[in-house]
């Protein structure tokens, strides 16, 4: 199925010259899957998400360790060139922020994290949203 949205979405994009990127929520794709299954449906969401011709956002909620993991890659293994276009981004602390989040989930301080929403993601996305304006002018 995710397979055929993502046909779907390419041909779209193509057919009507949609500039803007395509956003996904997927709630819990791994739900009753075996763990292979899980692992493929991992690879391919990550392939599609760093494609470098794809406009495609993927936002998910999970609780697989799997799944998260392979967040973490993409993330951490960005190019630093992609990097060095948002030195405004403060790389190291959200990675940081993931870390606690992920592993000490009741240790996560309510006002910290409501501070990362109100402040830092509004300014994150604001960053993301001017490098895809200036790539689609390239």
């Amino acid at each position: 199925m995710i397979q055929t949205l993502a046909l779907i979405d390419k041909d779209y994009y193509q057919q009507f010259g949609w500039k803007q990127a395509s956003l996904w929520a997927i709630e819990e794709p791994e739900s009753s899957m075996h763990t292979t299954l899980e692992a493929q449906v991992v690879s391919f969401l990550a392939q599609l998400s760093t494609e470098s011709d794809g406009r495609l956002q993927i936002i998910g909620t999970t609780h697989s360790d799997l799944m998260l993991q392979s967040s973490d890659t993409i993330v951490m293994n960005l190019p630093d060139e992609v990097l060095a276009m948002m030195p405004e981004v403060e790389w190291g602390k959200a990675i940081g922020l993931r870390n606690i989040i992920a592993h000490a989930y009741f240790g996560v301080s309510d006002q910290i994290l409501w501070d990362v929403v109100q402040n830092k993601i509004p300014v994150l996305k604001q960053t993301v949203d001017r490098l895809m304006m200036s790539l689609d002018k390239q």
